[in-house]
């Protein structure tokens, strides 16, 4: 209930002086209802450890996801992002997003592209501003308006 599941129902034979103050009341819902929950998962494996953790209630999103190898050439990684959900039934979610990769790879060459440009998979940093949009059967659909990527070199 603390976290957006909550619910009030009213019967039209209830009496009216179940509740002294009423605008009172229906405060400390909504307060309630707006309060911060916790979530986090982590998974240890041979070659690195995975995990993710969120803060969310009904109108913010802010979370995290990591996949952090024990060495170099496992690599690293994390992604890291925060909305908040516009409008009474919260489909929209404007967000702001910071990707950060890193991998050392046992061949040091930089790929090159036919255009000519270099291949930062196993090394940049992206921070992204956009929105997404849950579809039905709760798909996500995500449109990025800015996308700056920043280069990392050794």
């Amino acid at each position: 209930m603390m976290s957006g599941m909550g619910r009030v129902f009213t019967y039209k034979s209830s009496s009216q002086s179940i509740n002294a103050n009423p605008k009172l009341a229906q405060r400390k819902l909504f307060a309630d209802d707006r309060k911060m929950h916790f979530m986090f998962q982590n998974d240890l494996a041979t070659n690195g450890n995975d995990g993710e953790l969120m803060f969310q209630n009904t109108r913010w999103s802010i979370g995290s996801e990591w996949r952090l190898g024990y060495h170099d050439m496992h690599g690293y990684e994390t992604e890291t992002h925060i909305g908040r959900y516009l409008g009474k039934m919260q489909w929209l979610m404007p967000f702001v997003r910071f990707d950060w990769r890193y991998r050392k790879m046992g061949i040091d060459e930089q790929r090159k592209n036919l255009f000519g440009q270099t291949n930062t998979k196993d090394n940049r940093a992206v921070l992204s501003v956009g929105v997404n949009y849950t579809l039905p059967m709760l798909v996500r659909f995500r449109l990025k308006f800015l996308r700056m990527v920043f280069f990392v070199y050794n």
